[in-house]
C-alpha cells in the first residue's frame, strides 16, 4: 500500500503541480477570451452582422481563428490611467507585470492639453479602447498584425459609440464594430476597417471615421516630449497575458499570416513601418518613420501608422 512515508508524498506533489499548471491555462484562457463570444472560425454568417451592403470584396473579409471569435478579445472602456511617475512605482505592486521599457512603442494622443500613451504591448491584448481625452470621445486601435495604429474620433452623426472586437479583419486589417449600449437591444451594428477608416457594412456602411493627430513612437521619445503624460493602467487580472510577446515570431521575417490582395509590388519589404499622414481631406502623403521624424510638425496632422502591406492593401480598394 502507497503510504506517505513510502512515496505518496510524490504523487500527491504531482497531483498538486499537476492542478497548478491547470488552473494556470485556464485562469489564461478566461482572462483572454470573453465568454460572449460568437462565430465559429469558418463562416462570415456565423458571427450574425449584416454583411448584405458589404463594401469589400467578400472574399477578403475573413474570420480570425476559431479561437478568436466575436468579443474574443475583450476591448477596454473608459480604462483607468496613472501619471507616468508612478506606472514603474505602481506597477510591480500588481504582481509579475511587465514593466513600461524604453524602447516599447506606446501610440501617444494629445487632446486639449491632456496627453496619454497606451503601450502597444497592452493593447495587443485589445486591440481597441473606447476613452474619453481632453473631453473628446475617441477610439484607440492597434492591429498587431499589421502594427496598424489609428485614433478616431467617436462622435458619429451626432452620436458618441462605441466600439468591439468583431473577430473578423479585412485584409489582414483590424475590422470593428459599433454598439450603442447594453439596453440597446435593437442596435443592428455595422463593421468597419480601421485603415480603410470607415463603414464596411451595415445601417452606416460608407460612413467615414475621423482620425485625429496620434503617434506611435518610443516609449522614451513620448515621455520626454510630454513628460506631464498618463499611462494607460494594464488590467491586473490578465498580468499572466501581458508578458507574453504575442507577435514576437510573426515579426521575424516578412510572410504573412493572412491572405492579403492586392500586394504592393515595389520591392519594398511588406512589413515596413509607414505613417499616412492627412494633409488635406482625402490627401494623404505615405512617408518611412525616418522621413516623418525629420519634421516635427506632422505630428500635428491626423495620421495613420501601418506595415506597408496593409495600408496598400486596405486603400487600393
Amino acid at each position: 500500500m502507497l503510504t506517505f512515508r513510502s512515496g505518496g508524498w510524490v504523487l500527491l506533489l504531482a497531483v498538486v503541480i499537476v492542478g497548478a499548471i491547470a488552473a494556470w491555462r485556464i485562469s489564461v484562457i478566461i482572462a483572454t477570451y470573453d465568454q460572449r463570444a460568437i462565430g465559429d472560425g469558418v463562416t462570415l454568417e456565423s458571427y450574425r452582422f449584416d454583411l448584405d451592403n458589404l463594401l469589400v470584396p467578400r472574399e477578403r473579409l475573413r474570420p480570425i481563428s476559431r479561437s478568436l471569435r466575436r468579443d474574443g478579445l475583450p476591448v477596454m472602456n473608459d480604462p483607468a490611467k496613472i501619471p507616468a511617475e508612478q506606472f514603474e512605482k505602481d506597477i510591480p505592486k500588481l504582481g509579475e507585470m511587465r514593466k513600461l521599457l524604453p524602447d516599447d512603442y506606446v501610440i501617444g494622443v494629445t487632446i486639449n492639453g491632456e496627453s496619454v500613451a497606451y503601450p502597444t504591448w497592452i493593447l495587443d491584448w485589445h486591440e481597441i479602447v473606447n476613452d474619453t481625452v481632453g473631453g473628446r470621445p475617441i477610439l484607440v486601435t492597434y492591429s498587431g498584425v499589421c502594427a496598424s495604429a489609428v485614433v478616431f474620433d467617436r462622435t458619429i452623426a451626432g452620436r458618441i459609440r462605441r466600439f468591439g472586437f468583431s473577430g473578423l479583419i479585412y485584409n489582414s486589417n483590424l475590422v470593428m464594430y459599433d454598439y450603442a449600449g447594453d439596453d440597446d437591444d435593437a442596435h443592428v451594428p455595422s463593421l468597419w476597417s480601421q485603415l480603410q477608416m470607415r463603414a464596411i457594412s451595415g445601417p452606416l456602411a460608407g460612413t467615414s471615421l475621423e482620425p485625429l493627430p496620434a503617434q506611435l513612437i518610443e516609449w522614451r521619445d513620448w515621455h520626454a516630449a510630454h513628460p506631464e503624460t498618463t499611462v494607460l493602467l494594464p488590467e491586473p487580472h490578465r498580468k499572466r497575458v501581458y508578458k507574453r510577446k504575442a507577435y514576437s515570431t510573426y515579426l521575424r521575417d516578412d510572410t504573412l499570416k493572412f491572405p492579403v490582395d492586392p500586394l504592393p509590388g515595389d520591392g519594398r519589404p511588406y512589413k515596413t513601418r509607414i505613417v499616412a499622414v492627412r494633409q488635406a481631406p482625402g490627401d494623404w502623403q505615405v512617408l518611412t518613420r525616418d522621413e516623418y521624424r525629420a519634421d516635427p510638425t506632422l505630428a500635428a496632422l491626423p495620421q495613420a501608422h501601418s506595415f506597408w502591406f496593409a495600408w496598400y492593401a486596405c486603400r487600393a480598394q
